[in-house]
């Protein structure tokens, strides 16, 4: 399912594939304010349908801020109170840096995109 952005510089694409108990949300352009709350929308979507395992794509991140970061903490929160998880992909250099200057990336657990191995 696509989400709605509300600019074309910015795209959230969930894959929720129907027997998987994991759910992907893919992240292109810029991760702020506007958008943030429309992201943590659609990973709690993924969790009220039972997906265990929530995955964040933020390898196609443009850019991050505080809005996106705490997006991502209350994510990782909301899933570990239901007993499930919210994991990241890499996003590039900037976008890590961002979450290592915050003090964020320590709270999160990183999975290899499919297909890296």
């Amino acid at each position: 399912m696509q989400q709605g952005a509300p600019s074309a510089e910015f795209v959230c694409d969930v894959r929720a594939d129907a027997g998987s108990a994991v759910g992907v949300v893919r992240l292109a352009g810029e991760l702020d304010l506007g958008v943030a709350g429309d992201v943590g929308a659609a990973v709690e979507e993924l969790l009220d349908a039972g997906f265990a395992h929530v995955v964040v794509d933020l390898r196609a991140l443009s850019f991050l801020d505080s809005s996106g970061i705490n997006m991502l903490v209350a994510a990782r929160r909301s899933a570990e109170r239901r007993r499930r998880a919210v994991s990241l992909i890499r996003g590039p250099r900037h976008v890590q840096r961002v979450l290592r200057l915050t003090g964020t990336e320590s709270l999160f657990t990183f999975v290899a995109a499919e297909g890296d191995g």
